[in-house]
């Protein structure tokens, strides 16, 4: 077993604390006006642009950075900034008060959307190798 060093850890820590600091500030100013009704907006789009962000930072950055710096940025803040227990506690939510189209869609859109998203950062992030090696 190895031993993992505390800079490691402190720098997934710092990053997890900044990632979900921008959780927090981006529902709260750019999608606040927007989140009314029962779609859980902040957490869908967070997800989603979480899930493009990461999957272009994987495809391109994975074989670039040290893994302290890598792991700070994958784990901490892009897993800080989006959250799959939020997505869930929110399809529960919409459960049990009935919304039974609200939870199709973001059920199904949360999952599908992340996918594609993360299919389209990954893309861009190969075209983006393509055209630095060129």
């Amino acid at each position: 077993m190895s031993v993992i060093k505390p800079i490691f850890l402190l720098s997934i820590a710092f990053a997890g604390a900044l990632g979900a600091w921008c959780r927090l500030l981006l529902g709260e100013t750019v999608l606040f006006a927007a989140a009314e009704g029962h779609f859980p907006l902040t957490t869908f789009v967070c997800n989603l642009l979480g899930s493009f962000l990461l999957g272009w930072f994987v495809t391109l950055c994975a074989e670039r950075l040290s893994q302290t710096l890598y792991s700070a940025i994958s784990i901490g803040f892009l897993g800080a900034f989006t959250t799959f227990s939020a997505l869930s506690i929110d399809l529960l939510r919409l459960l049990e008060e009935g919304h039974w189209i609200a939870v199709g869609a973001y059920g199904f859109g949360s999952l599908f959307g992340g996918l594609l998203f993360a299919w389209f950062g990954a893309t861009l992030a190969r075209r983006q190798k393509k055209v630095s090696v060129t």
